[in-house]
């Protein structure tokens, strides 16, 4: 060994050098290092492991798979799918609809798309085109398609729209975008009917809540229905006299309001019958008083005159007995056959205003020659009544045009 401090060859045993007395430092040996032995991985951790990383897979997988079937790629699919296969469920989980559904809820889509009789006729279809729009907030889909029957492809264009609102907190979700001409639904469509009417849109009862105050007047109520489907719809009025006017409307992005006016149409068949039947069977109650010599005050009670006309209606009555006396040709029986509608409207007083078709067989004596003699036959004629309802009873309180000549010939 070598002396550190002079370099002087030194023996291992001393512990001084020899030339300048320095410490000798004894030369240890390398420690051994101990060796670890890594334990091996216990089951349980293994599985742990292999659990957490099929979590994780199927996470990502589930996030692929899931945004997948929300993009708008996969919507607009969809969409084509139910409307070709007339699925009213899953269109109507497409309509971007309020708070409001009382006249769009489910039961009306289906019953309206029940209702349809357009057959959807696309026989199958592809994805063609995606893009997008508006920094990525609105998307157009293309849809190339073609008809049964037919071998030409068609294409078409499905708008659609970002929401506000994250799905399940993470998703983007696209809805269609039905506005403009493409609305699924019509906004604040109006009716205006008859003062103190109850309305029923498609078998809905109208609630007075709707009655917009502003758009109302002295003649007619206004209801403001938030949203209405763009199709034919049934509407039931119910007057306050009693009587109920049937209509159909189709609202539409042009077509946002209905009036009710009244025909025949809209009076229902039983309603009809009970007009046509006091229309006959005040006709015979003034035919059979003029033929009986009966004063009006005799006959008034049948007719069911309303107060406030009674006058009216004895002037007409009076005049009706002097016409007959001062024909050439002397009715002696009268019997009414028959009673047509052929119109009705609202007179100015706001009564119904009815033109009826009678038909009629008579009997006449006449002079001809010197000598007396008589004629049965049969006639038509058109006479105007206006009735007011009061607890389903129809009061007349107006009558022109009464028959006043029958012919011989």
């Amino acid at each position: 060994m070598y002396c550190e401090e002079c370099g002087a060859k030194c023996k291992k045993d001393e512990l001084f050098c020899a030339e300048c007395g320095a410490p000798l430092q004894k030369e240890e040996p390398p420690k051994k290092e101990k060796k670890t032995e890594k334990k091996p991985m216990s089951k349980g951790k293994k599985r742990a492991c292999i659990l957490i990383a099929f979590v994780v897979a199927a996470l990502v997988i589930a996030y692929c798979i899931l945004n997948n079937q929300l993009s708008p790629k996969t919507i607009a699919k969809n969409f084509v799918d139910a409307i070709a296969s007339g699925d009213s469920d899953k269109l109507y989980n497409y309509l971007d609809l309020g708070d409001d559904q009382t006249f769009t809820s489910k039961k009306i889509f289906a019953e309206l798309m029940d209702g349809e009789d357009q057959e959807v006729d696309i026989e199958n279809y592809k994805v063609t085109n995606v893009t997008y729009g508006d920094g990525n907030l609105s998307a157009s889909v293309t849809i190339a398609y073609t008809s049964k029957g037919s071998s030409s492809e068609k294409t078409t264009t499905i708008p659609l729209i970002k929401s506000k609102n994250k799905k399940w907190l993470v998703f983007d979700e696209w809805k269609i975008n039905f506005s403009g001409t493409n609305s699924m639904v019509v906004k604040d469509f109006k009716l205006y009917v008859p003062k103190d009417s109850k309305v029923t849109y498609a078998d809905i009862s109208v609630d007075p809540k709707y009655k917009d105050a502003k758009s109302s007047t002295d003649e007619k109520d206004c209801y403001v229905l938030p949203q209405v489907f763009p199709a034919e719809t049934e509407i039931k009025i119910a007057l306050k006299d009693g009587l109920t006017l049937e209509d159909t409307v189709t609202p539409s992005s042009y077509r946002t309001s209905y009036t009710a006016n009244i025909s025949l149409d809209m009076i229902r068949d039983e309603d009809q019958t009970k007009i046509k039947d006091t229309i006959k069977g005040n006709l015979t109650t003034i035919y059979n008083g003029v033929l009986q010599n009966k004063a009006f005050q005799d006959i008034k009670g049948d007719l069911k005159i309303s107060s406030e006309k009674e006058k009216d209606i004895q002037s007409e009555y009076e005049s009706l007995v002097e016409d007959l006396k001062e024909s050439s040709n002397t009715l002696t029986a009268i019997s009414f056959t028959n009673v047509t509608l052929s119109r009705v409207e609202f007179d100015d007083n706001g009564e119904l205003e009815f033109r009826a078709k009678v038909e009629y067989k008579y009997s006449i004596k006449y002079s001809y020659s010197g000598s007396e003699r008589t004629k049965d036959s049969s006639d038509s004629s058109y006479v105007n009544l206006a009735y007011h309802l009061q607890d389903g009873n129809y009061q007349l309180v107006d009558i022109d045009n009464l028959v006043d000549y029958f012919s011989r010939y």
